[in-house]
């Protein structure tokens, strides 16, 4: 089944081609949760338009943002699942066009939040005050 995915960031809008968000667990030798969970990683592929939001964003090493993806179920465009993250940077970005491809010119960009929150359920990062 496919989506429709958005991320929303300053208010812009675009347009999710792909999304990866990753989380871990330290385990004990006997696979016994070991650590309190660490990550909340986004990896955004997303279409590039003339808004150099993205770019900026990632220049700027103490800028901070706020943002959400909401990922929309195909029959008739109802929110699925929706996911909110702030105090976040941007750690990578790329930019890509291939002339003999499918895909539009895109952005591919790494996001780390301290905060993360899943259609209500939150994540915290225990990160020093300062940041």
């Amino acid at each position: 089944m496919s989506f429709l995915a958005k991320l929303t960031i300053d208010h812009e809008e675009m347009v999710v081609l792909q999304y990866r968000m990753s989380m871990v667990q330290d385990t004990d030798h006997s696979d016994r949760p070991a650590a309190d969970p660490r990550g909340g990683r986004i990896r955004v592929l997303v279409e590039l338009t003339k808004s150099t939001t993205l770019f900026d964003w990632m220049r700027n090493p103490s800028h901070v943002k706020d943002g959400a993806f909401v990922f929309y179920r195909r029959d008739g465009m109802s929110k699925m699942r929706g996911l909110k993250f702030r105090k976040a940077y941007c750690v990578a970005y790329k930019e890509a066009f291939d002339a003999d491809d499918t895909l539009p010119m895109r952005a591919e960009i790494t996001i780390v939040a301290k905060e993360i929150e899943i259609n209500g359920s939150r994540f915290d990062k225990n990160w020093p005050v300062s940041l």
